[in-house]
């Protein structure tokens, strides 16, 4: 049996808790070694999928109709139903253990998620906004920490103070050392 098979299989297996919603396989779609399944109801479409580029499975779900709730498996996680408590059946391995975990994730979310409750899906959607500010605050004072070190250890003391000062709220101890040092420095070089 080919990966492909071995997915439609499992999701067919795992997924079947999905007709008690109303969910039929809309749409099945097989190119090569990837395939997508789509299980709609009124109100809510669901999209596993397999293949390239890392033949893993996926799992995508929407409100029917309303385009900025399109979200994904991940997306559970940030409104508490915590990855670690979703499970693979036992003794599964490979591409059924995914699809079995997949499941796990959708039925620890399952009448929420698959009756269309829209405030559900509103959290979620500013849960993931939340999530994604956050993730960008990171990454640039990641930059701007890496941008400051590189100045420090060069004695560009007008570029940490800069750099740093554009943060102030979220330095290390050590990092407001530093300013204040730069800032004395910058100081006196200006007299």
């Amino acid at each position: 049996m080919s990966r492909v098979e071995v997915f439609q299989k499992a999701v067919r297996k795992y997924f079947d808790f999905l007709a008690a919603h109303d969910f039929t396989v809309s749409k099945e779609r097989v190119e090569g070694e990837a395939c997508f399944l789509t299980y709609s109801s009124p109100r809510v479409s669901i999209l596993l999928c397999y293949g390239l580029p890392e033949y893993h499975a996926e799992l995508a779900f929407w409100l029917n109709g309303v385009s900025e709730f399109n979200l994904c498996v991940g997306d559970l996680d940030v409104v508490g139903q915590r990855s670690e408590f979703w499970k693979a059946a036992p003794n599964t391995d490979g591409v059924e253990a995914e699809v079995s975990y997949l499941a796990s994730a959708v039925r620890s979310v399952e009448e929420k998620l698959c009756s269309g409750d829209l405030q559900f899906y509103e959290l979620m959607t500013s849960a993931r906004k939340a999530a994604i500010a956050e993730w960008r605050q990171k990454e640039k004072l990641m930059a701007i920490r890496s941008q400051a070190e590189a100045a420090w250890k060069s004695k560009r003391y007008a570029e940490v103070v800069k750099l740093y000062s554009a943060e102030i709220s979220n330095l290390t101890a050590l990092e407001k050392k530093r300013l204040v040092y730069a800032e004395k420095q910058v100081s006196l070089a200006a007299r």
